[in-house]
């Protein structure tokens, strides 16, 4: 049996919620959908023969592209002659494809269209392109967060049956994104609309006032503190005075 490698790339297009998905012609996957794209001649980059590839299939070009990863998948495939049995190796470098524009007067090598992703059938697709497909329906189900959290979030999300990815931040990172949650939880304070929800993000506010000096071994205990020595020297805000200017005398 003979073996063989093929090296593709290819490209995936997203328009409201549909993936352009092309008909393959010939090979171990004819009749199935695939994404547009093909396999890489001798001398060319990754660009150029994305871009030669999908004005072959579907006519068109597109003005930006960025990776997505590597997929890989084997097949075995019998061709006409009997004798002829391969085990091929398919591996590809995927791209998301930005600003598909069609050129006109240009052939395509075959049918292609725009397939819902949520209903697109996984029989009807090529092996790379299942790969593609159930990766992009895992990211629609996961909602990007980016931010510190408290340390019971998982657990209280575990309760509701929903799974959280979280990491360990180092102390540099970690030290800014309490600079960040000050600012956020100041701004909630401010936002705030009633009593209830001015208590609620003022505590807010306390506890991560807490994490912050206790990352700098100090506490909220000594800033309150600082807090009282400040007034009894300076006074406190209960006047409501407001400094319209000075003089000097």
């Amino acid at each position: 049996m003979e073996k063989k490698i093929r090296t593709g790339v290819y490209g995936v297009a997203l328009r409201e919620g549909a993936l352009l998905l092309t008909e393959i012609q010939t090979g171990p996957d004819a009749g199935r959908l695939h994404l547009p794209g093909g396999g890489i001649e001798f001398g060319e980059g990754f660009e150029t023969a994305l871009r030669r590839e999908v004005l072959e299939e579907i006519a068109m070009t597109f003005s930006t592209m960025e990776p997505m990863g590597s997929y890989s998948a084997t097949v075995n495939y019998q061709e006409i002659d009997p004798s002829c049995f391969m085990h091929m190796h398919f591996i590809c470098l995927v791209y998301r494809l930005y600003g598909l524009e069609p050129i006109p007067e240009s052939s395509i090598e075959g049918p292609w269209g725009w397939y819902p992703l949520e209903r697109v059938e996984e029989r009807k697709l090529s092996p790379i392109a299942t790969q593609v497909v159930a990766e992009l329906k895992l990211a629609k189900q996961k909602t990007a967060h980016h931010k510190l959290i408290r340390d019971k979030i998982p657990h209280l999300l575990a309760e509701e049956a929903v799974t959280c990815v979280t990491r360990v931040m180092e102390r540099a990172e970690y030290r800014d994104r309490l600079d960040d949650k000050l600012q956020e939880e100041l701004l909630e304070l401010l936002s705030a609309k009633s009593d209830e929800e001015r208590l609620e993000e003022a505590g807010d506010l306390l506890e991560v006032m807490d994490a912050y000096l206790s990352e700098r071994n100090l506490s909220l205990a000594s800033a309150m503190q600082a807090k009282r020595a400040k007034a009894k020297k300076r006074g406190g805000f209960a006047a409501r005075l407001f400094l319209e200017a000075t003089r000097a005398l």
